[in-house]
């Protein structure tokens, strides 16, 4: 891939990269002035487009060839969280092999710290670790983890995502309750906190769900006491 751009944008983006400085706010405080010698400057605007353009020059030279059915590699990436899906341990590591290789010519490096592996698999594993040689990576197996706000894990379950899904919506909702309590808001604007603000932190992500009995009768019960504490309880004529 050829990116033809303007040496005068390069000019211009190159004068605003360098001689940057920076301070930190702390107690209210300002530290000194500090120079910042390398990457980009936090928050700018031309961070994201610098790294999209890095970051897609480097996926390029990973195989991805093929139709998802049967290529052995998938790579998902939304700006710095990269997530490589592969078919087995060995196009996994040739992937990453290739991604550090290329990132390295460009200065970047694959943060060890927060990188994490995990397998999917309904059979129990043996193995603790991801070790990749050429670059002496140890990356620790986890049973699950959160990627782009929804939490995976190594059966491939939607159970606990759902459930973590219900506690947030149930904080979220406590966080309004005083707000829906009161009593210059109606039932209807009530309505409209719940369906805007509350409902979409429970149902986000839930076009990949695959949903058990049991998920669906969570989330009914999760959605029957929202609406019931907005509506009031309603007696019957025999009294209950």
């Amino acid at each position: 891939m050829i990116l033809c751009i303007p040496k005068k944008l390069v000019h211009l983006i190159s004068v605003t990269m360098t001689v940057s400085k920076a301070t930190v706010s702390v107690d209210n405080q300002y530290t000194s002035t500090f120079p910042i010698t390398n990457g980009v400057r936090q928050g700018d605007a031309f961070s994201s487009v610098l790294f999209d353009l890095v970051l897609e020059a480097i996926l390029q030279k990973v195989n991805i060839t093929d139709h998802i059915g049967t290529k052995s590699i998938q790579i998902l990436v939304y700006a710095d969280d990269v997530a490589i899906v592969g078919r087995n341990k060995n196009a996994l590591k040739d992937a990453l092999v290739t991604l550090e290789s290329e990132g390295r010519k460009r200065g970047l490096r694959i943060n060890k710290n927060k990188t994490k592996y995990m397998e999917v698999t309904r059979a129990s594993s043996n193995s603790n670790h991801l070790r990749c040689g050429k670059y002496s990576y140890d990356f620790k197996q986890v049973k699950e983890c959160v990627y782009l706000g929804s939490q995976l894990n190594q059966t491939n379950s939607n159970s606990s995502e759902i459930q973590a899904r219900i506690l947030s919506g149930n904080r979220c909702y406590y966080s309004y309750r005083k707000l829906m309590k009161s009593r210059a808001l109606n039932r209807s604007s009530n309505l409209k906190i719940w369906k805007s603000l509350i409902r979409p932190i429970v149902t986000y992500g839930c076009e990949a769900w695959t949903l058990t009995n049991g998920d669906e009768q969570y989330l009914r019960i999760f959605d029957g006491r929202i609406l019931r504490k907005i509506f009031d309880p309603v007696q019957n004529e025999d009294g209950f």
